[in-house]
This record gives C-alpha cells, sequence and structure tokens, in this order.
C-alpha cells in the first residue's frame, strides 16, 4: 500500500501535494498520505523561495474556506428566502449554499424560511379574522 500512494503522489503537481501536506483535520487526510505526499516534495527539491510561496497559496485558500463558511446572507437574499424558502427553488438554494461551503448562509436562508412560514401563517391568521 505504501508503494501505491508514493505512485499515486508522483502523478500530483507540486500544488496539490502542498494542499496535502497543510491539509486540516476536517480535510479528512491520512497521516500517511499526508507523510507520502511529504517524501515526494522532498524528492522534488523544490526551492525555498517556491516552496514559501506555495504554502501561502495553500494557507491562504484555508483562510477564504473559513471567511465563506462564516459570511451571512445579505438583507435581500434574507427576503428572497422569506418568500421563496419552501419552494423547490428555496429548498435547493439551501442545499447549494450547504454544498459550497456556505455554512453560515445556509442557516441564514433556513432562518428566513421559518421566518417567512410564520409572516404567511400570521397573515393568513389576520385575513379569517378579518373576513370572518
Amino acid at each position: 500500500m505504501a508503494g501505491d500512494l508514493a505512485q499515486r503522489m508522483r502523478l500530483l503537481r507540486d500544488e496539490q501535494l502542498f494542499e496535502i501536506v497543510y491539509s486540516r483535520p476536517e480535510d479528512g487526510i491520512v497521516p500517511e498520505a499526508i507523510d507520502a505526499a511529504r517524501s515526494e516534495l522532498a524528492v522534488r527539491n523544490i526551492s525555498e523561495s517556491e516552496n514559501y510561496e506555495l504554502r501561502e497559496q495553500v494557507l491562504e485558500g484555508h483562510q477564504d474556506d473559513a471567511s465563506r463558511a462564516t459570511r451571512h446572507l445579505s438583507g435581500f437574499a434574507v427576503a428572497v428566502f422569506m418568500v421563496f424558502g419552501l419552494t423547490l427553488v428555496g429548498t435547493f438554494g439551501i442545499f447549494g449554499l450547504f454544498a459550497t461551503g456556505r455554512r453560515q448562509m445556509a442557516i441564514d436562508a433556513i432562518y428566513a424560511t421559518f421566518v417567512g412560514i410564520a409572516l404567511a401563517g400570521a397573515l393568513l391568521l389576520v385575513a379569517v379574522l378579518i373576513l370572518g
């Protein structure tokens, strides 16, 4: 298995190896793959400046992922989910937000959908009371 893993690492680009070496626990990369990627990078004899540049790119990507996960929906988007949240489009929108790593936006969309349901229910109740 170790030989197979080393063979796979030889096929990867430098950038991909750095992504494995500097992966986060939530990425689910097994320690053996990290060790194999480190070994392959050592064999490639990458210059110090290129090493620094590639490492920084990977770490910036992690920061972008974290930023994307915590960003909130805009006011307009909240209003759209309040109106269309229970429709098929709204449901796919929520799943799409989760799938693209926009966890906080998806949570905001779910809350907006429930607020929309509550407002629609209140409006219906008022209409029933007024119209008798």
